[in-house]
């Protein structure tokens, strides 16, 4: 049996010592003002009225697209593609102390407050070669939709996000009470959740530091590593595309790791990158405001990836996967380890990596009325975001199976900054400002009113680039060179 102690190149920002580590009183910070309720919805409202013979629904046509590491720089710092931790477990029987920490709810908003989801968005655009934006009805994460699922299921969760059109795309952007929100330092020693700890080292204020929501951290400190020319690296994040009742989804979400084993084998339904040309896009750095980009790591397949739980011994008979395969249906994970201890004991013989491949379908076809419940209340929610006298609007849920549209309240900021709205967009964009399905293309106030180019429809036409900035980088056809 060994104790623990930490190997070089595992998590640094992981288990920092100093006054954020300790388990001192968490402060809530007070919830943004509520806007003014336009609409009111209950679960049954989302029941689909055709009782007939229905085909059953599913997620298809998965993709992986692109990724990003966010580092244990002093400033907010990303790494593009990044790449996963390794899993890396040791032969022999550990013993690991007890998490303790600060961590942030919602690491993307916290590392960049004013666009959390521009990372994935620019991620998606530069490795992606001439990627269709125009083909995206809904672009979220695991936490948006997820939280779409507990309200159906009646569960007693509040939550809120911000959603909007930006040309045919609608937006779910993740709203805590304050972009450096806290939670409490996991009593344990490895995964329940998802954020990071608050580095001690680190000159970033909170509101700009990030987190793994309560990851816990002791045990992927041991058992996992951060692959040569990653090392620094804090979070991995993905983003995959799917089908999913009729609408073409894109969805954020954080990798616990990967198994390197399963790189070399080919699946029929592999859910790899998307074809390119050449590792070029891989290689691409964007521009991201009060954000240092850099190149670095590997693109790793889907078909690849794990999430990590830790439990104690006395929870071994209990049930230990219906919690965790919606978000694995969700974000379309192979595999599941789940690891027992006793009083911070890990054997080897208690540590178990399943492929959950089947359970996931398994969960989809049993749960097939909850997931037309699912589709109905996001037809609904992107009719009114492309609904031009509603638009921006935020989702709110304060109380068990009421889910209410308001509208924003307080400060809130478009999903992408001007230059970036005008480039997702573009496809839909007609001079007017106004997108194919009459949604106008969002801005910020404080923005300078520049106007929106496209593709000109004939080639001797000179193309208008009047909306180009040096933080856009995407059409290629202009002077600008990708940094």
């Amino acid at each position: 049996m060994s104790f623990y102690k930490d190997r070089g190149g595992r998590r640094p920002w992981r288990g920092s010592s100093g006054s954020t580590s300790s388990r001192g009183p968490i402060r809530t910070p007070p919830a943004p003002p509520l806007g003014l309720l336009l609409e009111q919805l209950i679960p049954a409202q989302c029941s689909d009225d055709d009782n007939g013979a229905q085909d059953k629904l599913g997620i298809t046509d998965t993709k992986f697209l692109a990724s990003y590491n966010w580092t244990d720089a002093r400033n907010p710092s990303i790494l593009f593609p990044g790449t996963p931790p390794l899993w890396d477990p040791p032969a022999e029987a550990t013993r690991l102390p007890e998490d303790s920490g600060k961590y942030f709810k919602d690491q993307n908003a916290a590392r960049h407050p004013t666009h959390p989801m521009e990372p994935a968005v620019k991620a998606v655009l530069t490795q992606n070669l001439n990627f269709d934006t125009g083909n995206v009805d809904v672009f979220g994460c695991t936490s948006t939709l997820g939280n779409l699922l507990r309200f159906l299921k009646n569960d007693d969760k509040s939550f809120r996000f911000t959603v909007e059109a930006l040309g045919r795309t609608v937006f779910f952007v993740r709203r805590e009470n304050a972009p450096d929100e806290l939670i409490a330092g996991p009593r344990g020693f490895g995964p329940t959740g998802h954020g990071m700890m608050i580095p001690s080292s680190s000159r970033l204020k909170l509101s700009e530091a990030d987190s793994r929501s309560a990851i816990g951290h002791a045990f992927p400190d041991r058992y996992t590593r951060w692959p040569k020319g990653v090392e620094n690296s804090a979070s991995h994040q993905r983003i995959i595309s799917y089908k999913f009742a009729g609408l073409r989804c894109l969805v954020r979400f954080e990798a616990d790791g990967y198994l390197e084993k399963e790189l070399g084998r080919g699946y029929k339904d592999d859910t790899t990158i998307s074809s390119r040309d050449d590792d070029d896009a891989a290689r691409a750095i964007p521009v991201i405001d009060n954000v240092q980009t850099h190149n670095g790591g590997r693109l790793i397949p889907q078909h690849a990836i794990f999430e990590l739980k830790t439990r104690g011994a006395h929870k071994r008979n209990d049930d230990q996967m219906s919690d965790h395969l919606p978000r694995m249906w969700q974000a379309q994970i192979p595999f599941f380890i789940l690891a027992f201890h006793e009083y911070g004991l890990f054997k080897p013989a208690d540590i178990k990596i399943q492929d959950v491949r089947k359970k996931v379908a398994a969960w989809q076809d049993e749960n097939q009325q909850l997931l037309r419940r699912l589709s109905v209340l996001l037809e609904k929610l992107v009719s009114f975001a492309r609904d031009p006298a509603i638009g921006r609007y935020e989702v709110c849920v304060q109380q068990r199976g009421v889910l209410e549209i308001r509208e924003p309240g307080g400060t809130v900021s478009s999903p992408l900054a001007s230059p970036l709205t005008w480039i997702w967009a573009d496809q839909d964009v007609s001079d007017s400002g106004e997108s194919a399905n009459g949604v106008s293309v969002g801005t910020e106030a404080g923005d300078t009113d520049v106007a929106a180019h496209s593709d000109a429809d004939d080639d001797d036409v000179p193309e208008d680039f009047t909306a180009c900035t040096d933080a856009c980088d995407y059409c290629g056809r202009c002077s600008y060179k990708l940094r």
